[in-house]
């Protein structure tokens, strides 16, 4: 937080900007510390925080670091949870049936991209979202011990999906008219 204060005062910039990057900072080193004490529980705050990016980005107006949080959070719960691994010595790197299909997963977004339909950039971006989501098949294996758990995961993303389709709902009944209404950011 002290070198992105110093760095941010040094490069003039906006306090807004520094106020973000330091929540940035300071959120990412929590969802480290969180992952590597509690991975279901960093898991659990991930997943909360995705029903609610959406929003973030209309009233920062995609700030840059909005837009990249999703990316940085992922990195950050996976490296804590490698590294919790790796000190408890349960890391292993193996060429299993699940890890080959995801091998070709991979390979597949990969070819995607020179797609001749498809714009370079464009094909960029989809190979970001699609491989973004490979550490949560191994995320969700490592944290599947029991039918008890597999219940409370189906109960928590059960619960999430409830708040984002009830919001949905809300916003298709109001229409377009009241969110308007509520400032520029949801103007569009």
């Amino acid at each position: 937080v002290l070198a992105v204060a110093s760095s941010g005062l040094a490069a003039r910039m906006p306090i807004r900007d520094l106020a973000l990057y330091a929540a940035g900072a300071v959120g990412l080193a929590a969802v480290f510390a969180l992952g590597y004490r509690n991975p279901a529980a960093a898991v659990t705050l991930f997943f909360a925080y995705l029903s609610v990016d959406g929003m973030f980005r209309l009233l920062t107006q995609s700030h840059r670091l909005v837009h990249v949080a999703l990316d940085l959070l992922t990195i950050a719960l996976c490296a804590a949870v490698a590294t919790r691994a790796s000190v408890q010595g349960r890391l292993r790197v193996r060429l299993g049936t699940v890890e080959t299909l995801l091998f070709g997963f991979a390979l597949l977004c990969m070819v995607g991209v020179f797609n001749p339909a498809t714009k370079p950039l464009l094909g960029l971006m989809g190979l970001k979202v699609h491989l973004t989501a490979v550490p949560f098949y191994f995320l969700g294996f490592h944290l599947r011990k029991s039918q008890e758990d597999e219940r409370r995961w189906f109960t928590l993303f059960c619960c999430i999906a409830t708040f984002v389709c009830s919001f949905a709902l809300i916003q298709y009944l109001t229409g377009p008219d009241l969110w308007k209404s509520m400032g520029p950011a949801f103007a569009d």
